[in-house]
C-alpha cells in the first residue's frame, strides 16, 4: 500500500526529529490520507486522497472535474502519434 494521493500525487516527505541534546534521526511525514469514494467518469471509484485536495474540492467546483481518468487522457493527448499519410 503506497502512502500516495491519487488525485496530486503527492508522497511522503523525510526530515528528522529533534531532540533536546540535539541529537537527529531520521523521520517521514506521512500525508493525511482518506479513502473516498467518488463519481469518476459516471462510475463509482474509491480513491485514497488527501485532505488538502479534499478541501479544494469543496471549495472550487471545477477541481471536482479533475479526476484519474481526466489526467490519463490529457497524458495520452500528449503524446504524439503517428498517423500515416497517403502517398500522392
Amino acid at each position: 500500500m503506497s502512502a500516495r494521493c491519487d488525485v496530486c500525487h503527492r508522497k511522503p516527505m523525510y526530515g528528522h526529529n529533534v531532540s533536546h541534546s540535539n541529537r537527529k534521526t531520521n523521520r517521514r511525514f506521512n500525508l493525511n490520507l482518506q479513502q473516498r469514494r467518488l463519481i469518476i467518469d459516471g462510475e463509482m471509484k474509491r480513491v485514497k486522497i488527501c485532505t488538502r485536495c479534499l478541501r479544494t474540492m469543496v471549495k472550487v467546483p471545477k477541481v471536482r472535474k479533475i479526476t484519474l481518468a481526466a489526467q490519463a487522457r490529457q497524458a495520452a493527448a500528449q503524446t504524439p502519434q503517428t498517423t500515416e499519410t497517403p502517398a500522392s
